[in-house]
């Protein structure tokens, strides 16, 4: 069942927080639609599209499989590295013809928000079947702005929707020749990916059938990110292998505990991964419920470079993910408090991005922040990430960030793992936009 869109009026620029300008570092635009009709480049204005293309009006299938693009160009005609694929349709008749690309409808630029080539043909999906497509290899330091367009000429059509970071915004194709819809300011996930769900109202009448023709990406320059490993000196994370980012490390000097606060490693004036210095600190400043107030017992502490496994998927290095810190929250429902200072406090935001793993049974890794509790199983974790985004700052420019084991439900296993944490300045806050380009079709570079 297709959830409730975002409806709003089709004559204006709508968002819930609209952010200041920023520096959009390059352009992406994707056509979907038939091989008799790429679009190589936008006449009116030399930008290069890539082309996810079909033979003709025909459904996605084994024999037909969808054209994933491994390195998009952008409007410059220059390499992304940046892919775009199908990962996964939910809902397809054994007929397979839910999901393709349909017929070419329009001509030259016939007045449409893009290029004719790009605008006038389109990818169909119909009735229930919904198509997971995912934006890959993107940069994690950057956000981006999706723009989708439709166009059906002048056929009924249910509204078309997609759904990104749990947020769905709705676009009717008929006779669409200037509205878009925007989704602003999103910030890749923990792989360094985006994904984004197609589907179509498909409630009250038989005209369930989606459209979409042009995906459009801006990508927007981001703030610095700060990566911290917190694991052994004999495993120091200095430079990752993986992009060359540099690290800090929250490196235990000897033994498993810290044995008391005042001996947590603390980071100050922590480097960005560029290698450029901040001002941002990180230290443990509390431990509740610990068996005695100081030394803490050994319950806050570094475990065992003990987890050999291929964690990349997370963006993060193999040196950084295989040794961990840990809090036994077991017998006490113990937790640790620790505080990212020296942050901004001009409106600037954050995104936290944290990991654990090790082969072992434990109960989910809890975190809160802000208010917000996310978690992860540590169990032989390789892709699970506890992500925040749009973090503010108290005013002394503090997160503070607390860290325990589900108590309740991991018994006598109620041991949380923290291997890694990726710190992202946001310089202005993300947002979810409707862009309905009828008033703004002046702007855009493409009509």
């Amino acid at each position: 069942m297709a959830r409730k869109p975002l409806l709003l009026s089709t004559s204006l620029l709508v968002a819930g927080l609209v952010p200041a300008a920023s520096a959009q570092v390059q352009e992406i635009l994707i056509d979907f639609g038939r091989i008799n009709a790429l679009s190589n480049t936008d006449p009116l204005s030399g930008d290069v599209y890539n082309n996810i293309a079909s033979p003709g009006s025909t459904g996605y299938s084994a024999a037909n499989p969808f054209p994933a693009i491994a390195d998009l160009a952008n409007t410059a005609g220059s390499s992304t590295g940046y892919g775009f694929d199908l990962t996964a349709v939910n809902n397809l008749p054994p007929a397979g013809t839910n999901l393709g690309i349909g017929g070419f409808n329009a001509t030259g630029n016939a007045g449409l928000a893009y290029v004719g080539s790009a605008g006038g043909d389109t990818m169909f999906v119909l009735n229930d079947t919904e198509a997971l497509f995912r934006l890959g290899d993107l940069d994690g330091s950057k956000t981006y702005d999706l723009t989708m367009y439709n166009f059906i000429g002048n056929q009924g059509r249910n509204d078309s929707l997609w759904t990104v970071g749990g947020s769905t915004l709705a676009l009717n194709p008929q006779n669409n020749t200037a509205g878009t819809v925007t989704f602003s300011g999103i910030s890749p996930d923990g792989s360094n990916g985006i994904d984004i769900l197609f589907e179509v109202d498909d409630t009250g009448t038989s005209a369930q059938q989606g459209h979409w023709n042009v995906l459009e990406v801006n990508e927007v320059g981001g703030g610095p990110r700060v990566l911290i490993d917190f694991g052994q000196n004999g495993s120091l994370s200095n430079t990752d292998a993986l992009a060359g980012d540099a690290w800090n490390n929250a490196a235990a000097a000897g033994g498993p505990d810290f044995g008391s606060i005042a001996n947590f490693p603390t980071i100050t004036d922590a480097v960005a991964s560029d290698g450029a210095a901040t001002a941002i600190d990180f230290d443990l400043v509390s431990v509740a419920n610990p068996p005695v107030a100081d030394p803490i017992g050994g319950k806050v502490g570094i475990g065992g470079a003990d987890f050999p496994a291929d964690a990349s998927a997370t963006g993060f290095d193999q040196t950084a993910t295989r040794d961990t810190m840990f809090v036994l929250t077991e017998g006490n429902d113990i937790s640790a408090e620790f505080t990212l200072s020296g942050l901004k406090t001009d409106g600037t935001t954050y995104d936290l991005d944290m990991f654990g793993a090790l082969p072992a049974d434990r109960a989910d890794t809890l975190f809160t922040v802000n208010g917000q509790t996310k978690s992860y199983d540590p169990e032989n974790n390789t892709s699970s990430v506890a992500s925040f985004e749009d973090l503010l700052p108290d005013a002394n420019g503090d997160i503070v960030i607390t860290f325990e084991a589900d108590f309740v439900a991991g018994g006598s296993f109620a041991q949380g793992h923290w291997n890694a944490l990726r710190v992202t300045e946001v310089p202005e806050p993300g947002s979810v936009a409707l862009l309905v380009a009828g008033t703004l079709a002046g702007l855009r570079r493409r009509r």
